[in-house]
């Protein structure tokens, strides 16, 4: 998941994944019209 595959890049670096990806789905992020972050 994302979750897992930010939290593997963070430091201390003391988890790693193991295998391939149990599922993969797309995701968005909703932000408010005129938001600077478009």
């Amino acid at each position: 998941s994302i979750k897992n595959e930010y939290t593997n890049e963070q430091a201390p670096c003391d988890t790693m994944k193991i295998g391939s990806n149990l599922d993969s789905k797309g995701y968005g992020i909703a932000t408010p019209v005129g938001s600077e972050l478009r």
